[in-house]
């Protein structure tokens, strides 16, 4: 059946047809996105004491963190619709002084507003404060599905990020594993959800909002997700009760005689014990069912995650330097582990088996930097890696190491225009290749410090830091195929200038840049397109 009156709040179409009727609701699904929708796109429910719930979620949006600060030194997040700030405050316990935090919601009770003062977290008021504001992150648990016009509110959403910046939204997972035995689940439906989304409407969003879909993740069933199967069998009872009470009443049964084989009763004792009976009956069930569904629950969770990052402005040029081979002729990351393993012959044992291991592809590049990271690097200080770094910029000057020709078309990109974008890209973790960098052009070129600072950024793998800020291991190793996927979390989809040593390693940044620089030796040849 199809509806002309009836438009697709997502896409504007017409070609809708009838899912099914709810009430005063009629559920409609999008022949075009795929988006599931009720008409009217209207809700009356009363928001004012909803419950907060943990969403494993928030993990994701830990990581998109833990990646903003290798490129800046704070990263300020917006939560919309935090509840009871159980998200934004586990983050700002784990992120502590590098995180400011803002978030929004409809009501705030004293409870919240108290929270928010001890953990200085910033709580917003209406969406006009909003605008005042540009955030590196914006995160949306479950309330996208509440929304009468998403388009519109995620469009305004996404002109407060800054260049680059992420925009992370759950929904509520359509393949999720409770669908399996509770076919109607009556939270899903109008006036609470006036929504559906997938995978397709999802990605339909993001693109039609002007934002960069970077990747969709089902989320895995956890034990987090027991309230939820127990509201959905109680439901389940409660209208299989109610199915059963009108069978009864159909067939002329007084309402007031034995239903279900028991008498009814008014006395408030018996009242008290059946529904006491009824919720342990009900808890114990959702127990064992929520056992079984996390055992078999593997991205069959609650949550369908889309993570999203609002693209650079095209008015400026991105120009991108890979630094390993390049910038410099040795491997930086090898010359980090050497150093450290000079003076421990164990250690220098233990580098020359696992090279040989990776040279002869017995372990992978991830696998290799990791077991090094975590063994040879392990529990060094940032100052520590920053003297280590100093070292090795020292070394490389006195060996005549360091492309002069690829250095100073870098100094000149930099200081000569402001409307250019210039990385330095690099598998090594840029806590090395900065440091390293600095101190090269701090002893070569100490007149551009202020322009190497202002103008530079680095892209490349990370280490993890623990709260004392010493090094525990690999974070995220960012070796060929990665890099273009930490170019996209940072927004910038197409390239002006490339400089590499290898077509065959940054093949995935050469597809997508204008202008391609071959380095080989002291020498820089144009790749012809």
């Amino acid at each position: 059946m199809r509806s002309h009156e009836t438009i697709c709040p997502l896409c504007l179409s017409e070609n809708c047809k009838v899912e099914e009727y709810h009430g005063d609701y009629t559920i409609y699904q999008c022949n075009t996105c795929k988006l599931i929708f009720s008409h009217p796109m209207r809700s009356n429910f009363d928001y004012s004491n909803e419950k907060t719930h943990w969403r494993r979620e928030v993990f994701r949006v830990a990581d998109e963190i833990s990646k903003l600060l290798t490129l800046k030194e704070k990263v300020k997040v917006l939560e919309i619709g935090a509840g009871d700030l159980r998200c934004i405050s586990y983050l700002k316990r784990c992120f502590g002084d590098k995180l400011e935090a803002y978030a929004y919601d409809l009501f705030y009770n004293h409870y919240i507003i108290e929270k928010a003062n001890e953990e200085n977290i910033h709580l917003l008021h209406d969406l006009i404060n909003i605008n005042n504001e540009k955030y590196d992150l914006i995160f949306l648990f479950h309330t996208l599905e509440h929304l009468e016009n998403p388009r519109e509110f995620i469009t305004k959403i996404k002109e407060q990020l800054s260049d680059g910046g992420a925009l992370i939204i759950s929904v509520p997972n359509p393949k999720r594993i409770t669908k399996i035995i509770f076919k109607k689940e009556a939270w899903d439906y109008p006036p609470y959800h006036l929504t559906r989304w997938d995978e397709n409407s999802l990605n339909f969003l993001a693109k039609i909002t002007g934002l960069f879909p970077y990747r969709i993740l089902y989320e895995d069933f956890d034990f987090s997700l027991h309230y939820l199967v127990e509201v959905d069998v109680k439901y389940s009872i409660y209208q299989f009760l109610h199915k059963l009470k009108r069978i009864y009443m159909e067939k002329g049964i007084n309402k007031d005689s034995k239903i279900i084989g028991l008498k009814k009763t008014n006395t408030k004792k018996t009242k008290k014990l059946l529904g006491f009976l009824v919720h342990a009956s009900c808890f114990a069930l959702a127990s064992v069912l929520t056992t079984f569904f996390v055992i078999l629950g593997k991205q069959k969770g609650l949550s369908l995650t889309l993570i999203s990052y609002k693209p650079m402005q095209h008015d400026k040029k991105v120009i991108i330097f890979d630094f390993d081979g390049t910038i410099i002729k040795d491997d930086s990351f090898s010359l980090i582990l050497n150093f450290m393993s000079k003076a421990n012959f164990l250690k220098k044992i233990k580098l020359f088996l696992w090279s040989k291991m990776y040279s002869y592809r017995i372990i992978d590049n991830t696998k290799f930097k990791s077991i090094a990271t975590g063994t040879i690097l392990k529990g060094l200080s940032t100052d520590q890696l920053r003297h280590l770094c100093t070292k090795i910029a020292v070394d490389l000057i006195s060996r005549n190491r360091i492309n002069l020709q690829v250095l100073q078309d870098l100094i000149e990109h930099a200081s000569s225009s402001n409307n250019s974008h210039i990385i330095i890209l690099s598998a090594t973790p840029v806590e090395v290749v900065s440091s390293i960098m600095y101190e090269i052009i701090k002893r070569l070129y100490p007149e551009f410090l202020s322009v190497f600072r202002d103008k530079i950024k680095f892209i490349g793998s990370t280490f993890k830091w623990n709260q004392n800020n010493k090094l525990e291991g690999l974070l995220e190793n960012c070796y060929q195929g990665k890099k273009k996927d930490k170019l996209i979390r940072m927004g910038i989809l197409e390239c002006h200038t490339l400089y590499t040593d290898s077509l065959t390693d940054d093949q995935s940044i050469v597809e997508i840049s204008a202008n391609v620089f071959v380095v080989k030796s002291d020498k820089i040849y144009r790749e012809e397109r």
